[in-house]
């Protein structure tokens, strides 16, 4: 099946450089591979930026790739179409998980920045 997606990715781009018209099957398949390839640009970048950096700085941020961050959604909405969580003196985020390389540090979390209030 591999085989078979890359000899359509092949084929497409051949398409795409002679000018020809995509299906619509063609350019969805043009958008992902146009979005990998902007992914792995970024990452290519992003690895030559992290070689400048000194040795103690490549290998601290190294350590701190390894951590992770799931955020919910946050499409709930208070009955004036709010987001719920958000006002003018306070962000609160709810149902956070913090996880480190085999364990979560905070699981199911929620966070309140207040404005003025201790």
């Amino acid at each position: 099946r591999a085989a078979s997606a890359a000899a359509a990715e092949a084929k497409m781009l051949e398409k795409v450089a002679r000018g020809d018209k995509l299906s619509n099957k063609e350019r969805r398949l043009h958008q992902k591979y146009l979005q990998r390839e902007e992914e792995r640009r970024e990452e290519e970048e992003k690895q030559q930026a992290m070689a400048e950096e000194p040795p103690e700085v490549q290998t601290w941020l190294k350590e701190l790739e390894a951590f992770s961050l799931h955020l919910p959604s946050g499409d709930r909405e208070d009955e004036q179409g709010n987001v719920i969580g958000a006002s003018g003196d306070a962000v609160s985020v709810e149902g956070f998980t913090l996880s480190a390389p085999g364990q979560d540090l905070l699981k199911d979390a929620s966070l309140t920045l207040a404005k003025g209030k201790r």
